[in-house]
């Protein structure tokens, strides 16, 4: 994801009037949209920053608004998760709370299957490799994607 040029959302309003495909901006989003459209599960995965996920994932699920006004049902009934990592103590210190409540909202909205999250404490480069709890919680959230 964060070699992709993907444009904040515009608010320019062609998704929603139908003047544009998905959207009206040409980036690394476009081939993205129909990929999401017909997966049978997405995955996000982002480390904690100051509060909640990355701001190019962020970016990403605003882009999403652009699918939506072309198909309500573009997630619903998929099965969907989020892997987060912080660089605190726990969930609610690193701020990654708010990155499941935003996710938590945005799967109840769209009508998605939502599997779960996995999460941990992971602040250094190969952390996570050494963090077997958020490796299994990990490996059992993507298994679950697989299973309908």
């Amino acid at each position: 994801m964060r070699t992709l040029k993907i444009a904040p959302c515009k608010a320019c309003g062609l998704c929603r009037e139908g003047k544009a495909r998905y959207c009206g901006q040409k980036d690394d989003m476009v081939p993205l949209y129909d990929k999401v459209a017909q997966c049978r599960a997405l995955l996000f995965v982002s480390p904690v920053y100051f509060f909640n996920y990355t701001a190019q994932l962020k970016g990403f699920v605003d882009r999403l608004y652009g699918l939506w006004n072309w198909d309500k049902d573009f997630l619903a009934g998929k099965r969907t998760g989020a892997v987060l990592v912080y660089a605190d103590a726990d969930l609610y210190e690193s701020g990654g709370i708010n990155a499941v409540s935003a996710f938590e909202h945005m799967f109840r909205f769209t009508r998605a299957d939502c599997r779960g999250f996995a999460y941990g404490t992971a602040g250094e480069i190969g952390d996570a490799d050494r963090n077997p709890d958020l490796l299994e919680r990990t490996r059992k959230l993507a298994l679950s994607l697989t299973q309908g």
